[in-house]
């Protein structure tokens, strides 16, 4: 009987052995099905790289913004004085002085008093490295002094000063406020009996 009982245990362990095999076969055959393919691990690495792009582009903005924000800090601290001065009904030459060197004035845009736009102009560099000026025909000093309301004898307007820093390329801007002086008049040295009114525009920041 001894004999038996051992025969038939052995078969016993035989069908275990069996049936863990197939397990085993089993689940190396699911890990293996589950298992990617070069095609996954392509769609990975594309998706890895535009991932990084991505990561890229949104530094190199964040720090174009930051660069952005640095410049017009940077305009904002520019001192601005502005004058100019004309017989009324003859062109105008404005000038804008600075005393930062390193500003290039490149252009301004004429506003009024409620920042509409009145016109625009390109900037010169005077014999003064840091004078700027710009000259308006007659017709468009008048259009830019006929927007603003005035407030007694002045007219309030506004310039739009455009710059360039020195080692940049980007232009950023800054408002300055001027007045037009009124009632100013002067002596014609043609005929001394008859006065000229005078435009004089004049500004700080």
């Amino acid at each position: 009987m001894t004999v038996i009982y051992a025969i038939e245990a052995f078969l016993n362990l035989d069908r275990v052995i069996a049936i863990l095999t197939l397990i085993v076969a089993g689940i190396a055959a699911y890990y293996a099905y589950r298992a990617p393919d070069k095609r996954d691990l392509k769609r990975v690495e594309e998706h890895t790289a535009a991932t990084s792009r991505h990561l890229e582009n949104q530094n190199e903005r964040s720090s174009s913004d930051d660069e952005f924000a640095a410049l017009i800090h940077k305009a904002y601290r520019v001192p601005i004085t502005v004058c100019g001065t004309a017989d009324s009904g003859q062109p105008l030459t404005i000038y804008l002085r600075t005393n930062d060197p390193t500003v290039l004035f490149s252009r301004i845009e004429l506003l009024n008093d409620m920042g509409s736009h009145y016109g625009k102009a390109g900037c010169s560099r005077t014999t003064n490295s840091m004078e700027f000026g710009f000259t308006l025909e007659a017709d468009a000093v008048m259009h830019w002094l006929s927007g603003s309301t005035p407030i007694g004898s002045d007219t309030h307007l506004g310039i739009q000063v455009y710059m360039v820093f020195e080692g940049e390329e980007t232009e950023v801007n800054r408002h300055v406020y001027v007045v037009s002086k009124g009632g100013i008049l002067k002596r014609d040295p043609q005929f001394p009996s008859v006065n000229l009114a005078v435009v004089e525009i004049e500004g700080q920041i």
